[in-house]
């Protein structure tokens, strides 16, 4: 029939995306399309994850009372961190302004 279409070759259809909206198929990226099945299905790749202590554990050990929370807080007071950027607070700048900026008389930059 002079209407018809020929198909696309069995090689060339992996790099078409006519098959993306296909339901029940399984979306690969063409490089993979043809590769062989290396591992089994449940095979995962990378690393399993370190152990690591739970939540609950940690901030139950940060939990201090009576005089170990006034020695920590001795500790923190050494930082310079501590005292400009508390917990809950915004950063404190502490600029010193000559008096004439203070006041607003004082302009910057160069008058045109």
């Amino acid at each position: 029939m002079p209407g018809d279409t020929p198909s696309t070759p069995d090689g060339l259809k992996k790099f078409r995306k006519t098959h993306v909206l296909q339901p029940g198929n399984i979306q690969k990226h063409w490089g993979v399309a043809e590769d062989p099945k290396r591992y089994p299905a449940p095979h995962s790749y990378g690393k399993e994850t370190y152990a690591s202590e739970h939540v609950k554990s940690v901030i139950r050990a940060q939990d201090l009372k009576g005089l170990a929370d006034r020695f920590n807080d001795i500790k923190e007071d050494k930082y310079g961190s501590h005292v400009r950027e508390p917990l809950g607070a915004g950063y404190e700048r502490v600029y010193e302004w000559p008096e004439k900026a203070d006041n607003g008389k004082m302009e910057f930059g160069v008058t045109s």
